[in-house]
């Protein structure tokens, strides 16, 4: 970073005094958290710093997004100060205190335990439908970019990129790509509770939203399947990893799911290896299945959840809904309950044949 010619924006006064003269040397001191070939992301004490090895546009761009949604009133994380020079940019933002993503804490407090996510998706609701209402469209808005500081009990946008003053375009046909946020949460919720939900983000016709966006989301589940197929296979670690002869399964907080209660099926390869894709197409559809522990290819295994002897057959109730949106259907005998007494998928047969 040294004799780079760095020239560098700050948010105010007090920012640039805080940061100093050399804002740049934070990043040898910082623990990379993020890479790909072109971008790395470092945490340095309670700053972030977002480094492009490529010319300043991008950073530069996502600098005046943050801009623009300050000016909206809209709470966003922090944007510091801006650095450009011949061997790329920085872009540096302060940490919102003990946040997650709103993805990993609906799971984790919500999902993975049972609990009643109605205060914290009531206050959630707050802070989406300020976004929604407001003049910008954000081409990236889901629960995944929005932290969430239970200590704060507030929320922030965490990626600025591409927000823009919205258009006649965005406002009347990529308005639903901001709106189904709120379908992010039905792994969870009942129909009804969805349609309440809707309603409170400012969904004008709730069921007519809803009912669409079923075959929406089903539409781009299939689009996308062949790539997410690819991935789970190859150990992407969104969806699985490789540990020794075994793939196994993580969740969505990238864990490995643990190796007990389980019991092992044998077959043909492409038996066992489509039962290990029905985990994820269940568990990207946001439907509660079966869950599938690993696939061992050399000896051609699968590890699945061990059914419990108390299951019985049950209804599949809003569920059903959901796969005929996604063209499968099912009987009684294919659902029973989960260790929390929830609706569960247990025949992944039933799924195996599409995916």
């Amino acid at each position: 970073m040294k004799n780079c010619n760095w020239s560098w924006r700050f948010a105010t006064p007090a920012i640039a005094a805080e940061l100093g003269d050399r804002p740049e040397l934070l990043l040898e001191a910082g623990r990379e958290v993020k890479s790909n070939p072109v971008r790395q992301v470092f945490r340095c004490g309670d700053y972030f710093l977002k480094y492009d090895k490529r010319s300043g546009r991008r950073l530069r761009s996502e600098w005046n997004c943050a801009q623009l949604i300050e000016r909206e009133g809209i709470q966003l994380v922090e944007h510091l100060a801006l650095g450009e020079s011949s061997a790329g940019s920085i872009l540096i933002t302060r940490a919102f205190p003990e946040a997650e993503a709103v993805s990993d804490y609906f799971y984790r407090t919500y999902i993975e335990q049972p609990g009643e996510p109605a205060v914290f998706l009531n206050n959630f609701v707050h802070f989406a439908r300020k976004v929604l209402e407001s003049r910008l469209y954000h081409p990236d808005f889901h629960i995944g970019n929005v932290l969430y500081s239970p200590g704060l009990n507030r929320f922030a946008l965490v990626d600025a990129q591409g927000v823009r003053k919205a258009g006649w375009f965005d406002r009347w046909f990529r308005r639903y790509s901001m709106e189904r946020i709120g379908m992010e949460f039905r792994f969870s919720r009942t129909r009804h509770q969805m349609l309440k939900l809707l309603a409170a983000l400012g969904i004008a016709d709730p069921e007519e939203f809803y009912a669409e966006a079923l075959v929406r989301e089903s539409a781009a589940l299939w689009h996308e399947w062949p790539r997410r197929r690819r991935q789970a296979l190859a150990g992407y670690p969104k969806f699985s990893v490789q540990d020794g002869s075994l793939l196994r399964t993580v969740d969505p907080l990238r864990r490995t799911v643990p190796l007990e209660n389980y019991e092992v099926l044998e077959g043909e390869s492409a038996l066992v290896e489509s039962l290990f894709l029905s985990h994820f197409f269940l568990q990207l559809a946001q439907i509660p299945h079966r869950r599938v522990l690993a696939l061992d290819r050399r000896n051609r295994q699968v590890y699945l959840e061990k059914i419990s002897s108390s299951t019985v057959p049950t209804a599949a109730a809003d569920y059903q809904e959901r796969l005929n949106a996604l063209d499968i259907h099912s009987e009684t005998r294919d659902w029973g309950k989960d260790e929390f007494g929830r609706i569960s998928l247990w025949n992944l047969d039933l799924i195996r044949l599409y995916v």
